[in-house]
């Protein structure tokens, strides 16, 4: 039985908890939007922050982000490499071979495209989008100084699978001082989410209103 139609049997309310903007105690909180930026995020810890460099915190992707991209050129190669070894390559087979090839290298391009926090310039360096960006599959590359940057902003997102399960989706986005939000990443792993973007907090000396605190009713933010 799936937890949905437990609680429904039950009487217990899946419905998600609404969030106050008004407990982060900063008026900008309150002007902004508390939707995701990009919705229908991922299930698995799609990043992670490593410094590469004294002064360099980059947002780098893990070995997760990475394998479903892998998994379709990987496909790809190895049905051509035993078609031709076989001697029985049709060439009609190409074209639907050819699609998952391209798929899987816009995937591996996507997951590979490297946030970079720099100490030295005192600036963020990234592929991350902002609102309006879910339209275009590959956000073009921004820099933002850190001196425009206001606070980080983690939420929640129920992601339905096809069936009757869910799961959570995290977006960890930038909050800048002119309202804009830039979605830094897509993460489904929340421990993970808060311990980097704790560290990035502190490096930017921003508050972090982490609207998942709320959810669970635990204290409102982390400044």
């Amino acid at each position: 039985m799936s937890f949905k139609k437990f609680a429904e049997r039950f009487g217990l309310s899946t419905a998600e908890k609404p969030i106050n903007p008004s407990l982060f105690g900063d008026s900008l909180a309150e002007q902004i939007s508390w939707e995701p930026l990009s919705p229908g995020g991922t299930n698995i810890r799609s990043r992670k922050l490593t410094r590469s460099e004294p002064h360099l915190l980059e947002l780098a992707p893990t070995g997760g982000s990475l394998s479903a991209g892998a998994a379709f050129v990987l496909f790809a190669v190895l049905f051509v490499v035993e078609r031709l070894y076989k001697g029985t390559l049709v060439i009609l087979e190409l074209l639907p071979v050819s699609i998952f090839l391209f798929l899987g290298l816009g995937l591996l391009l996507r997951a590979s495209m490297v946030t970079v926090f720099d100490q030295r310039s005192r600036q963020v360096a990234g592929y991350f989008g902002v609102y309006g960006d879910e339209a275009s599959w590959f956000p073009i590359k921004r820099t933002v100084p850190f001196e425009a940057i206001h606070a980080m902003q983690i939420i929640r997102e129920k992601i339905s699978r096809q069936g009757e399960g869910y799961y959570w989706s995290y977006e960890l986005n930038l909050v800048l001082k002119d309202g804009m939000r830039c979605l830094v990443m897509d993460h489904g792993q929340l421990q993970g989410l808060r311990k980097d973007a704790q560290t990035l907090s502190r490096l930017l000396d921003i508050p972090l209103w982490d609207a998942t605190l709320q959810q669970e009713g635990y204290p409102r933010s982390s400044d």
